[in-house]
């Protein structure tokens, strides 16, 4: 398993991350406000809030707050 905790400025997003992955996702947002989209479908993540998918699943994760946003980004198996 492999744990992140990403760090989103404003506007910035996940584009060229965690794009060769096998297995499951688990997101969990810390701070601030994330959209997610996910296979096609587009989700506003907030303070609290929990995301888990295929990690095949199309997705994106891009900052929608005015500051910084955290999330923590568990998926397993580890990609090493």
């Amino acid at each position: 398993m492999d744990t992140y905790l990403v760090r989103f400025a404003k506007a910035s997003g996940i584009e060229g991350l965690f794009t060769s992955n096998n297995g499951q996702v688990f997101c969990h947002m810390l701070t601030g406000e994330i959209r997610f989209e996910l296979d096609g479908k587009a989700f506003i993540l907030k303070q609290g809030d929990s995301i888990y998918f295929n990690a095949r699943t199309p997705h994106d994760a891009v900052n929608n707050a005015e500051g910084v946003s955290e999330l923590l980004w568990i998926q397993s198996p580890p990609n090493f």
